[in-house]
């Protein structure tokens, strides 16, 4: 008798404590639902960030198609259309560096672990984190973007750039 106490108290002990540990674990299917909400709401900022990039190499041909014709011109500021065009070169690689960056960290924080409601809950936090970050960064690229359209655009007598919008 005292072998079959002795086994179906290791028995409950064994239940009890895989029940314990299970209770802790269960995910909160609202928190699961915001993960997967913010997942795709970053997934939809990677996606702007390529057709801004696009874009932009669209603006950067058209403008320097236009730069190229001015510099034919009689007294053209070759220096300045020179400098132009090493502007734009260095806002693609700006750009593609920050959404390089940006990219990274998204999938890093969308990569989180997210098998409890604590990690999840951490996972949210820095997928926001990541997503502000490189929403402040793609705003600070696509700023450098436009004041350059604008000042372009002001160098060739305020015309707009054929193809582009004045910006």
């Amino acid at each position: 008798m005292k072998k079959q106490y002795s086994i179906l108290s290791v028995l409950c002990v064994l239940t009890l404590s895989f029940f314990l540990a299970n209770c802790g674990s269960k995910k909160d299917e609202t928190l699961v639902t915001e993960f997967n909400s913010k997942k795709t709401s970053a997934d939809n900022m990677l996606t702007k960030t390529d057709a801004d990039i696009k874009q932009m190499k669209a603006d950067h041909t058209a403008w320097t198609a236009k730069l190229d014709s001015v510099a034919k011109l009689a007294k053209a500021d070759t220096a300045k259309i020179n400098w132009f065009k090493g502007e734009m070169k260095k806002h693609e690689d700006m750009a593609k560096a920050a959404s390089g960056m940006i990219s990274d960290s998204i999938k890093a924080a969308e990569g989180a672990k997210t098998e409890n409601n604590d990690q999840l809950k951490a996972a949210i936090a820095g997928l926001d984190a990541q997503m502000a970050s490189g929403a402040a960064s793609w705003k600070n690229v696509m700023d450098a973007h436009q004041k350059l359209g604008s000042d372009i655009t002001a160098f060739l007598g305020g015309a707009a750039v054929a193809g582009v919008p004045a910006v």
